[in-house]
């Protein structure tokens, strides 16, 4: 592939002519033999008939704009070896797609004053409460292996929509997800296993909403999300598995049948979404239209990591406002 072929098949929140024009600019670059003494950096002129090669270093220096992220993190505890910080809802764990210096791991590199720290594990964007992030490679691995052996009991607590059935819940719907950038025929994961238990913990008859521990089993993406859409009883502000949203109560998808005429669907509200995402006013430098200003509720959503636990450590957190319920 050449360089113009990868970013306009991997990146595709921009169109080619963005691309091209980036390239007529020296802004993307193309550099062979980096770091020896024989590196080159490829002519612009050739960048659109030069095949990369293993090896090869693709440069892109772009003016970019990230949303806005939830704040209050607090440290829960560190050491030597690891920090644990309560991640507020919001903000993403790294630097992905249209984030990098509003994620967990940007902001907290920049208040111990270090160049690297390392995830233990995934925690969705919208959702808040304890993140484990090694300081070196070796003891984020440690963590990152007792998360594989499920070796740790992670409890969470959500607020629900309905009346959740008390005792204990089990779900173990298998989980599939859905990226609408890769089209049908790629988009939709290969069903994986997976288990949770719930329990209620309270339910307001006012607000027709229950407080629910989850416990999962297994570390799917979204598992919690999708496996209480799949109970009936949604997290009550989830914008994609919410009733009425995205991939709102449909017992289809999570066995990964979804018909084309509904990812079609899907796709449509998507974009629209994140159209929304966008205000009137552009850039006077990049001419893209910036982000809006979002409301608070916005920034997450009713789904909290409370506490990670072993054998040997526990780490927890408090409860948050949203969790106390008037019954």
């Amino acid at each position: 592939m050449t360089v113009l072929d990868v970013f306009c098949n991997e990146f595709k929140s921009r169109s080619e002519e963005y691309y091209r024009l980036n390239i007529d600019n020296g802004t993307i670059k193309l550099i062979r033999n980096r770091g020896l003494a024989t590196e080159q950096t490829i002519d612009k002129s050739l960048l659109y008939s030069t095949l990369i090669k293993s090896g090869d270093c693709v440069v892109n220096t772009e003016h970019k704009h990230e949303p806005e992220v939830g704040i209050g993190e607090e440290i829960v505890y560190q050491d030597d070896n690891i920090l644990v910080v309560n991640k507020p809802c919001g903000v993403p764990v790294h630097p992905t797609g249209k984030y990098y210096y509003n994620t967990m791991t940007e902001i907290m590199k920049n208040e111990l004053g270090v160049s690297s720290l390392y995830p233990c594990h995934r925690l969705d964007r919208l959702t808040s409460g304890i993140l484990i992030i090694g300081k070196t490679p070796r003891a984020a691995a440690k963590y990152q292996t007792q998360l594989k052996q499920n070796s740790i009991q992670k409890t969470y607590i959500a607020r629900v929509d309905g009346e959740f059935p008390m005792g204990n819940i089990v779900c173990s719907d298998k989980i599939v997800n859905i990226d609408c950038k890769r089209g049908k025929e790629n988009g939709i994961t290969e069903p994986k296993e997976a288990l949770t238990n719930f329990q209620r913990l309270a339910y307001s008859t006012s607000l027709n909403q229950s407080i629910v521990k989850c416990s999962p089993k297994t570390g799917r993406t979204h598992q919690i999300r999708i496996h209480l859409r799949n109970l009936g009883h949604p997290i009550a502000n989830d914008p994609l598995y919410g009733f009425n949203e995205l991939l709102g109560i449909r017992r289809e998808s999570p066995c990964g049948t979804l018909s084309e005429k509904s990812f079609e669907q899907v796709v449509k509200l998507a974009t629209k979404k994140r159209d929304e995402s966008r205000s009137a006013n552009t850039c006077p430098k990049c001419g893209i239209n910036l982000y809006r200003q979002r409301n608070p509720e916005e920034l997450g959503i009713w789904l909290h990591a409370l506490s990670y636990r072993s054998i040997d450590w526990k780490f927890h957190t408090r409860y948050p406002p949203w969790a106390k319920l008037q019954v």
